[in-house]
């Protein structure tokens, strides 16, 4: 068994002092193994895991699922707090990240990459390890590697930039990494903010568990700022994978969600700051 306390999210359940902020961080605890995925924004960091009775300078390993700042920032509050921690990322995480966007009538170009460079969480102690294929982290939790674009509905979101040699270039997102979690209940997929797909990611997780039967999908959809079509066409994927839980948090957004509600039932659980599950 493996349990995931979500530690930051956009959202509070029953709040008692924890704080909610844009951003995602869970903790899993395989066995004596602590993994922290993604480090939020810090705001959460700084506040819920005293609250939630979490002790981060007890981990074992950081991953971060791509290098977006809403998952990165919170990252130096958690070295200082365990130094010498292993980081696993893919390499293309630490790159210069933009977003452009539409604000006010106006197209602006705006920073959203991790706001420290290598050098500087080095001198904090992460010891980073770059992953680009399935890479076991715990005895009961992997880090997916880069997933391919097998969905045709899936394509990447337009409007987000990487920093190349050159100039500026659309954000391939190959950084984007999942967990997955195998335990005797099935296998579970704990996502960031899919920018490659859910149903893509899903799919990875298939060939790479050899289709064993899923569990859970918990976390970001990033439909948030889709179509709606794209989105139905997500939902009605979904159902191939029979999951026996549907968490969305984060990005997935609040439209979408209570589409989700709608579709899966009592299959569907509300995931904000606080919330546990076992695997």
């Amino acid at each position: 068994m493996v349990k995931l306390t979500v530690l930051a999210e956009n959202s509070v359940g029953v709040s008692l002092g924890q704080v909610a902020e844009h951003g995602w961080s869970v903790l899993l605890e395989d066995g004596e193994s602590r993994v922290l995925f993604d480090t939020g924004q810090g705001m959460c960091l700084a506040t819920n895991p005293r609250l939630l009775g979490v002790d981060l300078s007890r981990l074992d390993a950081i991953v971060l699922s791509h290098g977006h700042s809403d998952h990165t920032r919170g990252l130096k509050l958690v070295l200082e707090t365990c130094a010498g921690a292993e980081v696993f990322c893919h390499p293309q995480a630490l790159q210069k990240k933009k977003v452009r966007r539409s604000l006010g009538g106006r197209e602006v170009t705006l920073d959203i990459g991790i706001p420290y460079t290598q050098a500087e969480l080095e001198s904090l102690g992460a010891r980073f390890q770059f992953v680009t294929a399935p890479t076991r982290i715990s005895e009961h939790v992997s880090a997916s590697g880069e997933i391919p674009l097998t969905a045709a509905f899936e394509s990447l979101e337009p409007g987000f930039l990487v920093e190349g040699p050159q100039a500026e270039a659309p954000d391939p997102f190959a950084d984007d990494l999942a967990l997955f979690v195998r335990t005797e209940k099935g296998v579970s997929v704990i996502l960031g903010c899919a920018h490659r797909g859910a149903i893509n990611t899903l799919t990875a997780a298939a060939a790479w568990s050899g289709n064993a039967p899923f569990y859970a999908l918990v976390g970001g959809n990033h439909l948030h700022s889709r179509s709606a079509e794209q989105a139905e066409q997500t939902l009605t994927a979904l159902e191939s994978f029979r999951l026996h839980l549907i968490a969305p948090a984060h990005c997935t957004g609040p439209r979408v969600t209570a589409r989700i509600f709608e579709r899966f039932g009592e299959r569907a659980l509300p995931c904000s700051v606080g919330m546990r599950l076992e695997l």
